[in-house]
């Protein structure tokens, strides 16, 4: 009867440690997950690519036979305007004040990602661009 109110007591926190590890077991970070999904690409069909990231923005073949197949993600993102700067009368007076700020910027996102194909099986992939996940390949 005492080992099963101990093993009782002690279920929700085993419970517990088995949730917390199977969950971390899946986190990986977006730059791992990234890497993974690339890396599973290797060996597969062009159409097994094309069936899972549609038709390519941009093909292109080199002498060497590797043929490349390319996708882009563009977006825009809007950093907010400058700081303002006011001339004129006081905070909490009455009266007339010129300010002046610089507009919000526009930084235009993008990333391409490359698989290179070699007798119709991708064979290594790349990405460049200033939004592209991170990652090294393995």
């Amino acid at each position: 009867m005492k080992i099963k109110k101990l093993f009782l007591s002690r279920l929700p926190f085993a419970l517990a440690l088995v949730i917390i590890a199977g969950l971390s077991a899946c986190a990986g970070s977006g730059a791992e997950r990234n890497v993974e999904r690339m890396n599973g690409f290797i060996g597969q069909s062009e159409e097994a690519v094309i069936k899972s990231w549609g038709v390519p923005d941009k093909t292109y073949m080199l002498d060497s036979g590797v043929k490349i197949i390319s996708y882009d993600d563009f977006s825009d993102r809007y950093d907010p305007p400058t700081s303002t700067v006011c001339i004129g009368s006081f905070p909490g007076d009455f009266g007339y004040s010129t300010c002046a700020g610089g507009p919000s910027r526009r930084v235009r996102l993008s990333c391409e990602r490359s698989f290179h194909l070699k007798g119709g099986k991708v064979i290594d992939w790349s990405q460049h661009g200033n939004n592209c996940p991170g990652g090294k390949k393995s």
